[in-house]
Protein backbone atom coordinates (compact mmCIF):
# COMPACT_ATOMS: atom_id res chain seq x y z
CA UNK A 1 0.00 0.00 0.00
CA UNK A 2 1.40 3.35 -1.43
CA UNK A 3 2.04 5.48 2.04
CA UNK A 4 0.29 9.22 1.92
CA UNK A 5 2.49 12.05 0.61
CA UNK A 6 0.40 15.02 1.58
CA UNK A 7 -0.12 15.43 5.25
CA UNK A 8 -1.30 17.67 7.98
CA UNK A 9 1.97 18.33 9.35
CA UNK A 10 3.32 19.79 6.28
CA UNK A 11 0.55 23.05 5.92
CA UNK A 12 1.49 23.08 10.19
CA UNK A 13 5.37 23.41 9.42
CA UNK A 14 4.67 25.99 6.53
CA UNK A 15 2.36 28.36 8.51
CA UNK A 16 5.05 27.87 11.26
CA UNK A 17 7.99 28.88 9.02
CA UNK A 18 6.66 31.16 6.54
CA UNK A 19 6.49 34.44 9.01
CA UNK A 20 10.12 34.14 9.31
CA UNK A 21 10.91 33.56 5.78
CA UNK A 22 8.88 36.22 4.67
CA UNK A 23 11.41 38.32 6.82
CA UNK A 24 14.40 37.05 6.15
CA UNK A 25 13.98 36.70 2.46
CA UNK A 26 13.09 40.46 2.65
CA UNK A 27 16.10 41.61 4.32
CA UNK A 28 18.13 39.00 2.03
CA UNK A 29 16.76 39.44 -1.09
CA UNK A 30 14.97 42.47 -0.76
CA UNK A 31 11.91 40.26 -1.70
CA UNK A 32 8.57 41.41 -2.42
CA UNK A 33 5.50 39.60 -4.44
CA UNK A 34 2.26 39.83 -5.15
CA UNK A 35 0.46 37.24 -3.21
CA UNK A 36 -2.17 34.42 -4.82
CA UNK A 37 -5.02 32.13 -3.07
CA UNK A 38 -5.09 28.84 -3.89
CA UNK A 39 -8.61 27.15 -3.12
CA UNK A 40 -8.20 24.48 -0.58
CA UNK A 41 -7.44 20.94 -1.47
CA UNK A 42 -7.29 21.40 -5.25
CA UNK A 43 -4.32 20.49 -6.95
CA UNK A 44 -2.09 22.59 -8.78
CA UNK A 45 1.47 22.63 -10.73
CA UNK A 46 3.57 26.03 -9.97
CA UNK A 47 6.36 26.41 -12.65
CA UNK A 48 8.68 29.23 -12.38
CA UNK A 49 11.98 30.50 -13.80
CA UNK A 50 15.30 29.52 -11.94
CA UNK A 51 17.10 32.37 -10.57
CA UNK A 52 18.64 31.87 -7.29
CA UNK A 53 19.81 29.29 -4.92
CA UNK A 54 16.43 30.33 -2.51
CA UNK A 55 13.98 30.55 -5.07
CA UNK A 56 11.90 27.73 -3.62
CA UNK A 57 11.49 29.72 -0.34
CA UNK A 58 10.65 32.81 -2.98
CA UNK A 59 7.97 31.04 -4.39
CA UNK A 60 6.58 29.57 -1.27
CA UNK A 61 5.80 33.15 -0.08
CA UNK A 62 3.37 34.09 -3.03
CA UNK A 63 1.30 30.96 -1.85
CA UNK A 64 -1.27 30.10 0.90
CA UNK A 65 -0.47 26.49 1.21
CA UNK A 66 2.78 24.47 0.96
CA UNK A 67 4.12 23.50 -2.13
CA UNK A 68 6.46 19.90 -2.30
CA UNK A 69 9.30 20.82 -5.11
CA UNK A 70 10.76 18.60 -7.28
CA UNK A 71 14.16 18.69 -6.17
CA UNK A 72 17.59 17.33 -6.72
CA UNK A 73 18.59 14.20 -5.30
CA UNK A 74 21.49 14.96 -3.82
CA UNK A 75 19.23 16.61 -1.60
CA UNK A 76 18.50 13.12 0.59
CA UNK A 77 22.05 12.10 0.83
CA UNK A 78 22.76 13.94 4.12
CA UNK A 79 22.07 12.00 6.84
CA UNK A 80 19.85 13.17 9.57
CA UNK A 81 18.98 16.69 7.91
CA UNK A 82 17.78 14.97 4.82
CA UNK A 83 15.13 12.77 6.91
CA UNK A 84 14.48 16.22 8.72
CA UNK A 85 13.58 17.60 5.19
CA UNK A 86 11.76 14.84 3.82
CA UNK A 87 9.92 14.82 7.40
CA UNK A 88 8.69 18.25 6.97
CA UNK A 89 8.08 19.41 3.31
CA UNK A 90 7.97 16.09 1.54
CA UNK A 91 10.05 17.15 -1.76
CA UNK A 92 10.01 15.33 -4.67
CA UNK A 93 13.06 13.24 -5.47
CA UNK A 94 14.65 13.84 -8.82
CA UNK A 95 18.23 12.40 -10.41
CA UNK A 96 19.48 15.94 -11.82
CA UNK A 97 21.42 13.91 -14.57
CA UNK A 98 19.40 10.95 -15.31
CA UNK A 99 15.84 10.46 -16.31
CA UNK A 100 13.86 9.60 -13.79
CA UNK A 101 10.14 7.79 -13.82
CA UNK A 102 9.58 7.58 -10.29
CA UNK A 103 9.62 11.50 -10.34
CA UNK A 104 6.50 11.48 -12.38
CA UNK A 105 4.71 8.71 -10.50
CA UNK A 106 5.27 10.50 -7.15
CA UNK A 107 4.19 13.68 -8.59
CA UNK A 108 0.54 12.16 -9.87
CA UNK A 109 0.62 10.48 -6.11
CA UNK A 110 0.70 14.46 -5.08
CA UNK A 111 -1.51 15.72 -7.42
CA UNK A 112 -4.29 12.77 -6.73
CA UNK A 113 -3.79 13.90 -3.17
CA UNK A 114 -4.52 17.25 -3.61
CA UNK A 115 -1.45 18.64 -3.01
CA UNK A 116 0.39 21.63 -5.16
CA UNK A 117 3.68 20.69 -7.08
CA UNK A 118 6.51 23.54 -7.27
CA UNK A 119 8.75 22.78 -10.19
CA UNK A 120 11.78 24.84 -12.35
CA UNK A 121 11.94 23.66 -15.66
CA UNK A 122 15.28 24.49 -16.68
CA UNK A 123 16.29 22.08 -13.79
CA UNK A 124 19.04 24.50 -13.25
CA UNK A 125 19.93 27.92 -11.89
CA UNK A 126 20.46 30.65 -14.84
CA UNK A 127 24.33 31.45 -14.82
CA UNK A 128 23.33 34.31 -17.74
CA UNK A 129 20.45 35.99 -15.93
CA UNK A 130 17.89 34.91 -18.37
CA UNK A 131 15.98 31.93 -18.54
CA UNK A 132 17.73 29.17 -20.13
CA UNK A 133 17.17 25.49 -22.13
CA UNK A 134 13.78 23.84 -20.89
CA UNK A 135 13.51 20.71 -22.46
CA UNK A 136 10.35 19.66 -24.64
CA UNK A 137 9.80 16.69 -22.14
CA UNK A 138 7.89 19.42 -19.50
CA UNK A 139 4.67 18.96 -22.27
CA UNK A 140 4.31 15.48 -21.75
CA UNK A 141 4.85 16.17 -17.83
CA UNK A 142 2.29 18.39 -17.74
CA UNK A 143 -0.38 16.61 -19.58
CA UNK A 144 0.47 13.43 -17.38
CA UNK A 145 -0.66 15.27 -14.45
CA UNK A 146 -4.20 16.80 -16.07
CA UNK A 147 -3.75 19.65 -13.49
CA UNK A 148 -4.26 23.45 -13.21
CA UNK A 149 -0.63 25.03 -13.93
CA UNK A 150 0.14 28.65 -13.05
CA UNK A 151 3.45 29.96 -14.05
CA UNK A 152 5.46 32.07 -12.02
CA UNK A 153 8.11 35.07 -12.72
CA UNK A 154 10.54 35.62 -10.50
CA UNK A 155 12.73 39.13 -11.50
CA UNK A 156 16.09 40.67 -10.00
CA UNK A 157 17.62 37.16 -8.60
CA UNK A 158 20.67 37.23 -11.45
CA UNK A 159 21.08 40.86 -9.48
CA UNK A 160 21.35 40.26 -6.25
CA UNK A 161 22.76 37.08 -6.41
CA UNK A 162 23.57 35.19 -9.18
CA UNK A 163 24.72 31.95 -9.56
CA UNK A 164 28.43 32.44 -9.74
CA UNK A 165 28.71 34.68 -7.06
CA UNK A 166 30.18 34.05 -3.28
CA UNK A 167 28.00 36.87 -1.47
CA UNK A 168 24.24 38.81 -2.23
CA UNK A 169 24.18 42.14 -3.69
CA UNK A 170 21.67 45.38 -2.40
CA UNK A 171 18.87 45.04 -4.32
CA UNK A 172 15.34 43.84 -4.56
CA UNK A 173 13.75 40.98 -6.30
CA UNK A 174 10.21 40.16 -7.55
CA UNK A 175 7.81 37.14 -7.63
CA UNK A 176 4.36 36.82 -9.21
CA UNK A 177 1.92 34.98 -10.50
CA UNK A 178 1.84 35.57 -14.87
CA UNK A 179 -0.84 33.19 -16.14
CA UNK A 180 -3.15 30.57 -15.23
CA UNK A 181 -4.05 27.69 -17.42
CA UNK A 182 -6.54 25.11 -16.74
CA UNK A 183 -6.09 21.44 -17.70
CA UNK A 184 -9.32 22.05 -20.40
CA UNK A 185 -7.24 24.84 -21.69
CA UNK A 186 -4.30 23.20 -22.91
CA UNK A 187 -5.27 19.78 -22.97
CA UNK A 188 -5.35 19.84 -26.89
CA UNK A 189 -2.76 22.26 -27.54
CA UNK A 190 -0.62 20.41 -30.14
CA UNK A 191 2.72 19.47 -28.19
CA UNK A 192 5.51 21.94 -30.09
CA UNK A 193 2.88 25.12 -29.79
CA UNK A 194 2.31 24.19 -25.51
CA UNK A 195 6.10 24.13 -25.70
CA UNK A 196 6.29 27.31 -26.83
CA UNK A 197 3.97 29.17 -24.50
CA UNK A 198 5.85 27.67 -21.47
CA UNK A 199 8.68 28.94 -22.52
CA UNK A 200 7.66 32.62 -23.33
CA UNK A 201 5.14 32.91 -20.20
CA UNK A 202 8.56 31.78 -17.50
CA UNK A 203 10.60 33.68 -19.74
CA UNK A 204 12.79 36.65 -17.66
CA UNK A 205 16.04 38.70 -18.62
CA UNK A 206 17.37 40.73 -15.87
CA UNK A 207 19.27 42.64 -18.46
CA UNK A 208 15.82 44.76 -18.93
CA UNK A 209 15.33 45.84 -15.27
CA UNK A 210 17.75 49.07 -15.74
CA UNK A 211 18.40 48.42 -11.63
CA UNK A 212 21.33 48.98 -9.85
CA UNK A 213 22.21 45.94 -7.53
CA UNK A 214 25.25 47.09 -4.94
CA UNK A 215 28.61 45.37 -4.09
CA UNK A 216 32.39 46.38 -4.08
CA UNK A 217 32.95 42.72 -5.09
CA UNK A 218 30.16 42.71 -7.86
CA UNK A 219 32.78 40.57 -10.42
CA UNK A 220 34.04 38.16 -7.71
CA UNK A 221 33.74 34.59 -8.86
CA UNK A 222 32.80 35.06 -12.21
CA UNK A 223 35.25 32.57 -13.45
CA UNK A 224 33.21 30.15 -12.56
CA UNK A 225 30.69 30.99 -15.35
CA UNK A 226 33.20 32.37 -17.58
CA UNK A 227 36.09 30.19 -19.46
CA UNK A 228 36.37 31.40 -22.74
CA UNK A 229 38.60 34.75 -23.49
CA UNK A 230 37.50 37.10 -26.68
CA UNK A 231 41.28 37.51 -27.38
CA UNK A 232 43.00 34.37 -27.10
CA UNK A 233 40.46 31.19 -26.42
CA UNK A 234 40.54 28.78 -23.91
CA UNK A 235 41.96 30.14 -20.43
CA UNK A 236 41.49 30.92 -16.74
CA UNK A 237 40.33 34.15 -15.77
CA UNK A 238 40.98 35.97 -11.78
CA UNK A 239 38.25 37.76 -10.57
CA UNK A 240 38.95 40.79 -7.87
CA UNK A 241 36.57 43.33 -6.68
CA UNK A 242 34.64 44.46 -10.01
CA UNK A 243 37.19 43.10 -12.71
CA UNK A 244 37.66 40.23 -14.67
CA UNK A 245 41.30 39.48 -15.99
CA UNK A 246 42.35 36.65 -18.23
CA UNK A 247 45.86 34.99 -16.92
CA UNK A 248 47.24 33.73 -20.37
CA UNK A 249 47.08 37.37 -22.20
CA UNK A 250 45.71 39.69 -19.65
CA UNK A 251 42.14 40.73 -21.28
CA UNK A 252 39.50 42.34 -18.42
CA UNK A 253 36.68 43.48 -17.99
CA UNK A 254 34.94 45.54 -15.90
CA UNK A 255 31.21 44.34 -14.32
CA UNK A 256 29.31 47.28 -13.33
CA UNK A 257 26.18 47.76 -10.54
CA UNK A 258 23.63 47.76 -13.59
CA UNK A 259 24.55 43.92 -14.72
CA UNK A 260 26.78 45.28 -18.03
CA UNK A 261 30.45 45.38 -18.18
CA UNK A 262 31.86 49.13 -18.69
CA UNK A 263 34.47 47.46 -20.43
CA UNK A 264 35.88 44.53 -22.87
CA UNK A 265 33.84 43.36 -25.65
CA UNK A 266 30.91 42.14 -23.91
CA UNK A 267 27.93 44.14 -22.33
CA UNK A 268 26.58 41.51 -20.48
CA UNK A 269 27.29 38.49 -18.97
CA UNK A 270 24.57 36.70 -21.36
CA UNK A 271 25.91 38.16 -24.28
CA UNK A 272 29.45 36.33 -23.23
CA UNK A 273 27.87 33.58 -22.13
CA UNK A 274 26.41 32.71 -25.55
CA UNK A 275 29.57 33.65 -27.35
CA UNK A 276 31.57 30.98 -24.70
CA UNK A 277 28.46 28.34 -26.43
CA UNK A 278 29.21 29.31 -30.05
CA UNK A 279 33.05 28.70 -29.01
CA UNK A 280 32.44 25.54 -28.04
CA UNK A 281 30.28 24.44 -31.06
CA UNK A 282 32.95 25.61 -33.30
CA UNK A 283 35.83 24.25 -31.53
CA UNK A 284 38.83 23.03 -33.14
CA UNK A 285 39.78 19.89 -32.20
CA UNK A 286 42.47 18.71 -34.69
CA UNK A 287 44.17 21.56 -33.56
CA UNK A 288 44.28 20.05 -29.68
CA UNK A 289 45.84 16.50 -30.64
CA UNK A 290 46.32 14.50 -27.73
CA UNK A 291 46.70 17.37 -25.08
CA UNK A 292 44.30 18.32 -22.38
CA UNK A 293 41.24 20.86 -23.51
CA UNK A 294 41.73 21.57 -19.44
CA UNK A 295 42.94 20.62 -16.04
CA UNK A 296 42.15 21.15 -12.65
CA UNK A 297 42.92 20.45 -8.77
CA UNK A 298 39.70 19.37 -7.02
CA UNK A 299 38.32 16.34 -4.93
CA UNK A 300 36.07 13.93 -5.40
CA UNK A 301 33.60 11.73 -4.52
CA UNK A 302 32.69 8.60 -6.40
CA UNK A 303 28.91 6.85 -5.44
CA UNK A 304 29.20 3.29 -6.62
CA UNK A 305 24.89 3.36 -7.75
CA UNK A 306 22.41 5.85 -7.51
CA UNK A 307 20.65 6.26 -4.16
CA UNK A 308 22.65 4.24 -2.56
CA UNK A 309 25.74 7.20 -1.08
CA UNK A 310 28.94 5.25 -0.54
CA UNK A 311 31.11 7.53 -0.59
CA UNK A 312 34.97 7.52 -1.10
CA UNK A 313 36.58 10.67 -1.24
CA UNK A 314 39.89 11.73 -1.98
CA UNK A 315 41.83 14.58 -0.89
CA UNK A 316 44.07 15.36 -3.92
CA UNK A 317 42.48 15.08 -7.02
CA UNK A 318 43.46 16.19 -10.61
CA UNK A 319 40.90 16.01 -13.54
CA UNK A 320 41.99 16.51 -17.21
CA UNK A 321 39.48 16.41 -19.91
CA UNK A 322 40.35 15.55 -23.47
CA UNK A 323 38.33 15.82 -26.84
CA UNK A 324 37.22 11.90 -26.33
CA UNK A 325 37.60 10.98 -22.45
CA UNK A 326 37.96 12.48 -18.66
CA UNK A 327 41.05 11.25 -16.93
CA UNK A 328 40.54 11.24 -13.29
CA UNK A 329 43.79 11.16 -11.16
CA UNK A 330 43.17 10.42 -6.92
CA UNK A 331 44.52 9.35 -4.04
CA UNK A 332 43.06 6.04 -4.94
CA UNK A 333 45.13 5.43 -8.83
CA UNK A 334 43.65 6.84 -11.87
CA UNK A 335 40.76 6.18 -13.71
CA UNK A 336 40.25 7.37 -17.67
CA UNK A 337 36.50 7.40 -18.76
CA UNK A 338 35.61 7.68 -21.78
CA UNK A 339 32.96 10.33 -23.13
CA UNK A 340 30.93 7.87 -24.67
CA UNK A 341 30.66 5.80 -21.71
CA UNK A 342 29.48 9.27 -20.07
CA UNK A 343 25.50 9.17 -19.92
CA UNK A 344 25.30 13.02 -18.29
CA UNK A 345 26.84 15.82 -16.59
CA UNK A 346 25.19 18.46 -14.57
CA UNK A 347 26.59 21.25 -12.81
CA UNK A 348 24.69 21.33 -9.39
CA UNK A 349 25.36 24.20 -7.40
CA UNK A 350 27.98 27.01 -7.70
CA UNK A 351 30.38 24.62 -9.59
CA UNK A 352 29.94 21.60 -8.45
CA UNK A 353 30.50 18.72 -11.16
CA UNK A 354 28.21 15.36 -11.08
CA UNK A 355 29.09 12.63 -13.47
CA UNK A 356 27.29 9.33 -14.20
CA UNK A 357 28.59 6.96 -16.73
CA UNK A 358 27.06 3.76 -18.10
CA UNK A 359 27.57 1.82 -14.99
CA UNK A 360 25.01 3.79 -12.75
CA UNK A 361 28.56 5.14 -11.17
CA UNK A 362 28.35 8.95 -10.34
CA UNK A 363 31.23 10.86 -9.68
CA UNK A 364 31.47 14.06 -7.78
CA UNK A 365 34.06 16.86 -8.37
CA UNK A 366 33.94 18.50 -4.68
CA UNK A 367 35.51 22.07 -6.07
CA UNK A 368 37.59 24.78 -4.75
CA UNK A 369 35.50 28.02 -4.61
CA UNK A 370 36.73 29.35 -8.30
CA UNK A 371 36.38 26.08 -10.38
CA UNK A 372 34.58 26.39 -13.47
CA UNK A 373 32.60 23.34 -13.83
CA UNK A 374 30.46 24.65 -16.98
CA UNK A 375 32.92 24.09 -19.49
CA UNK A 376 33.46 20.63 -18.77
CA UNK A 377 29.43 19.97 -19.09
CA UNK A 378 29.19 21.99 -22.56
CA UNK A 379 32.47 20.40 -24.01
CA UNK A 380 30.49 16.98 -23.06
CA UNK A 381 27.26 17.79 -24.91
CA UNK A 382 28.71 19.78 -27.65
CA UNK A 383 30.82 15.63 -28.21
CA UNK A 384 27.55 13.98 -27.50
CA UNK A 385 25.59 16.11 -30.00
CA UNK A 386 28.64 15.43 -32.96
CA UNK A 387 27.80 11.68 -32.67
CA UNK A 388 24.07 12.32 -33.80
CA UNK A 389 23.34 12.42 -37.59
CA UNK A 390 21.12 15.49 -37.58
CA UNK A 391 22.16 18.47 -39.52
CA UNK A 392 19.16 20.16 -38.15
CA UNK A 393 18.88 19.38 -34.58
CA UNK A 394 19.62 22.28 -32.61
CA UNK A 395 22.92 21.95 -29.92
CA UNK A 396 22.06 21.82 -26.48
CA UNK A 397 25.39 21.91 -24.17
CA UNK A 398 24.01 20.62 -20.53
CA UNK A 399 23.04 24.01 -19.19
Amino acid sequence: MTKKWVKLRHSVVFGLLRPFFRVTMKKQYGFYCKRYKLPKGKPYLILSNHQAKSDQFLISLIFNRPLYFVARDDLFSMGFASKLIKYLVAPIPKNKVAKDIQTIRDSMQVAKEGGCIGLFPEGNLTFSGTTEYIAPSIVKYIKMLKIPVLFVNIKGGYGVRPRWANKPRKGDMYGAVVREMSYEEYKDYPNDEFYELITKELYVDDRTLNKKFLSKERAEYMECCIYVCPKCGLTHFVSKGDTMTCTKCGYSAVYGEDLKFSSGEFETVKDWYDYQKEFVKSFDYEAVGDEPLFTDNIRVMKDEIFHKRKYRVSKRTTVKMYVDRLEIIDDYGSVTISLNDISAMAVCGRNKLEISDNERNNYFLIPTPRFNALKYVQFFYHYKYAQIADADKEEFLGL
